[in-house]
């Protein structure tokens, strides 16, 4: 399994399983670090109306940015098009997700994006269905008797929150 993205940030993950047993990596400061879990990720792209569901995504807490593998994406199959302006991953001819220069004339090439069920619940609900714990996490731990009734005051949440124990 060759992940395609890493975050240091739990609360990035829709869907997130501990491994086993830990995995040693290097870092390009040639530190180690581990990898302590895998999981599943939302993107909801800047500027687009498509999210995008990436997945496995390795968990390192050690890490203070999120790092996508391009290498992964191509051996995926996706194709690169790109120049000093933007870099733009295609799948079945389509834009899936493009890069933008940090600042004009820098190298380093980011996507903006906003991870998780920030932007629409009900988008990240057509590709995953949440689950009492993934929504236990992402609303800061409420106790159950909230998310019980957290339906009834909010839009665009299940009317009641199936909490299976």
């Amino acid at each position: 399994m060759i992940p395609v993205l890493f975050t240091g940030d739990m609360n990035n993950f829709i869907e997130y399983t501990p491994l086993e047993k830990n995995i040693t990596a290097n870092t390009a400061t040639s530190a180690n670090t581990q990898i302590i879990g895998k999981g599943t990720v939302m993107m909801a792209v800047e500027g687009s109306k498509h999210m995008v569901r990436i997945a496995p995504v390795f968990y390192v807490p050690d890490l203070s940015m999120r790092l996508l593998s391009l290498g992964v994406f191509l051996r995926g199959g996706l194709q690169l098009n790109g120049n000093t302006e933007r870099i733009s991953l295609l799948q079945d001819g389509q834009e899936f997700l493009t890069f933008l220069p940090r600042w004009d004339g820098a190298t380093i090439f980011i996507i903006h994006t906003y991870l998780g069920a920030k932007p629409s619940i009900r988008a990240a609900e057509q590709i995953f269905h949440p689950d009492f714990e993934t929504y236990h996490r992402r609303f800061a731990h409420p106790s159950n008797d909230v998310l019980h009734k957290i339906g009834k005051y909010t839009n665009g949440l299940p009317s009641k929150i199936q909490i299976l124990s």
